[in-house]
């Protein structure tokens, strides 16, 4: 259903209440309907069991690693992202150069159940932030070549 607000608020996104609540035409059409849990899926499941699975590595990395990644996502925001965007964060960025790595593998790593180890070991692609963008895991920024901190 349209919905129009007082006061001079012309739309809203979100959820409220029972109603959620979206923002279209640039601002000039609010739509809302009945707000719905989601059903599980295995999809879901899946996306879960990776997601904690690489937090957890995540917070095993070392210091420099998580500096030297979270200094590329600043170069990556000035260089790379839209300027009317938020840029990513490290984290997400090492997050995104962990799927890539596991789809180029022979055959596909399995994210929810990789060990630390296994990334010390196996993980010569993504040791670094420089071995990311020399294997195309994650767009070139410039400088990069000194982002050679290892996991």
């Amino acid at each position: 259903m349209k919905v129009k607000f007082k006061y001079g608020i012309r739309t809203y996104s979100g959820t409220v209440d029972e109603m959620t609540y979206g923002n279209y035409k640039q601002g000039k059409v609010c739509i809302s309907r009945k707000w719905v849990v989601p059903r599980l899926t295995e999809n879901n499941s899946t996306m879960g069991a990776i997601a904690k699975n690489l937090s957890t590595l995540w917070q095993q990395a070392d210091a420099g690693y998580k500096a030297d990644f979270k200094t590329y996502a600043g170069r990556y925001g000035a260089q790379v992202s839209a300027p009317d965007k938020l840029p990513p964060t490290g984290y997400s960025l090492w997050v995104k150069a962990m799927y890539a790595w596991a789809k180029d593998e022979d055959p596909d790593l399995d994210l929810s159940s990789l060990t630390f180890e296994d990334v010390e070991t196996l993980g010569s692609k993504v040791a670094s932030v420089s071995a990311c963008v020399n294997n195309n895991y994650l767009p070139n920024v410039n400088p990069v070549d000194d982002l050679d901190a290892t996991i």
